[in-house]
């Protein structure tokens, strides 16, 4: 039960954002701010930063919004509080936890994951080395370490993006929950600036080099959907076909659409004729410098054309991607029952003209 509730905190904190993508592209220059009068923070008020912080950290789950991302409270309490510089911020809320660390429970252990949520708004490398240490400590739970790398991810270059997520993917003895922090990088790239497209180039090629080094098929399929949906290149490229070739020799699970999802894609590639490469190994990302640009023949390797799939696009039918046609119109489907019935029809005047012919 209390894995189960720190769980569902981190959900909570991030679907809305991985869902309404269209909506965090709206947001790349401010974010959303509550309307809640009375959870204005004035000069006026009783109490240091400190107690106003734990405060609002304990109304988090209050104050959930659909549109908001996971620091829109926080952004929002940073802006309207004054004198309030990152260095402070991020002192105080390092401060409240260790005090929430100290204590062992699961109501600390949820307030330690709203202060790292709300570290990621404290653009400073104080807070930005407070957050890695937290999510490579083997030693933390993965809900908390999942969230500090949503925070660092906020801030960090796309060679830190690539190199933190290399290292939690790749590097790691699989300690940590590796569907979250699939889930968590793919919310991030939905919610960067259309504009950012190196940063999502980033993300998109450290998951490819994960999805080679997946060792479990319900993992994998997961990621390999999300992939998909965001890279053509992926898609169709041989790399892909061999990993799910190799998946599919493994015994079935007992997860509902893990089997017949590996299954569909396999068939979808299995008839392909031609096919695209990308980049799966993980020395020659290491190498990748995404701050110079990529040559127009090499951008392939590294994802090709990316984008950015909808709210619709993600809430569609299973094992079907976006840029992919409907398989029969309506008008089409009404043929496939009527052409039955025309060939009975012809049969059954054929048997009467026999019958007939037999007669005379």
């Amino acid at each position: 039960m209390t894995e189960l509730k720190t769980l569902l905190i981190i959900l909570t904190l991030t679907i809305p954002a991985t869902i309404q993508s269209h909506t965090s592209h709206k947001e790349t220059s401010a974010e959303v701010r509550p309307q809640d009068n009375r959870l204005q923070p004035t000069l006026s008020e009783n109490g240091d930063l400190k107690s106003r912080l734990l405060t609002y950290l304990n109304a988090c789950d209050d104050n959930i919004d659909t549109k908001w991302t996971p620091w829109s409270l926080a952004t929002w309490f940073k802006g309207t509080t004054e004198e309030l510089s990152d260095r402070k911020m991020y002192e105080k809320l390092v401060e409240i936890y260790h005090e929430a660390n100290s204590q062992g429970t699961n109501e600390s252990l949820q307030l330690m994951i709203r202060a790292v949520t709300w570290l990621g708004v404290c653009n400073d490398s104080h807070a930005k080395a407070f957050l890695y240490d937290v999510l490579t400590n083997s030693q933390k739970d993965s809900p908390l370490r999942v969230m500090a790398l949503a925070s660092y991810l906020k801030n960090a270059s796309p060679n830190d993006t690539r190199n933190v997520l290399l290292k939690m993917l790749v590097d790691e003895d699989h300690e940590i929950n590796s569907i979250l922090v699939y889930s968590q990088a793919v919310a991030s790239y939905q919610r960067l600036p259309s504009d950012d497209v190196i940063k999502r180039r980033a993300i998109l090629s450290a998951l490819m080099v994960a999805a080679a080094n997946e060792e479990k098929k319900i993992g994998f399929v997961l990621l390999d959907r999300m992939l998909a949906m965001r890279s053509e290149a992926y898609r169709h490229s041989r790399e892909r076909l061999a990993l799910l070739e190799r998946h599919s020799l493994a015994p079935p699970t007992r997860n509902l659409y893990t089997d017949a999802d590996l299954e569909s894609a396999l068939a979808e590639m299995r008839k392909r004729k031609s096919f695209t490469s990308v980049n799966t190994n993980a020395t020659l990302l290491r190498t990748r410098d995404f701050d110079s640009e990529i040559e127009p023949g090499d951008l392939e390797m590294w994802g090709g054309r990316l984008r950015v799939p909808t709210e619709e696009e993600l809430l569609a039918p299973r094992r079907k991607y976006p840029d992919e046609p409907a398989t029969s119109s309506p008008q089409g489907a009404r043929w496939l029952l009527v052409i039955p019935v025309v060939l009975v029809f012809i049969g059954g005047i054929c048997g009467i003209r026999l019958m007939w012919r037999k007669r005379r």
